[in-house]
């Protein structure tokens, strides 16, 4: 059920407490989902999926593409955040109610 690729891990004290995102020795770790990767294709795909980005932002820039601004994709570290951001700047907002159970 674990596939041919999916190595078993028992001793789980080859990976260190409290390390920061990105590559640790051979893995790559993800702080969001606390996990620790074998395979940076792996990882930066659940880094993207789990990534809040904002979808206007996002669709302005796929429009004007070659421009340099737009390919600077804004990092929000929270909801708060990204709310925040569609309040001032677009003027729109997202409704804790439509929020609440998703992840």
């Amino acid at each position: 059920a674990m596939g041919d690729y999916t190595r078993v891990f028992n001793d789980f004290s080859m990976f260190p407490a409290g390390n920061n995102e990105g590559q640790v020795g051979s893995y790559w770790f993800h702080e969001d989902t606390q996990a620790y990767f074998d395979d940076l294709d792996h990882y930066k795909m659940i880094k993207a999926m789990c990534r809040l980005s904002c979808s206007i932002c996002d669709a302005r820039g796929a429009e004007a593409q070659g421009n340099e601004a737009s390919k600077r994709k804004e990092k929000f570290r929270n909801i708060d955040q990204l709310k925040r951001h569609l309040f001032h700047r677009h003027k729109t907002f997202m409704c804790d109610l439509c929020l609440e159970g998703r992840k």
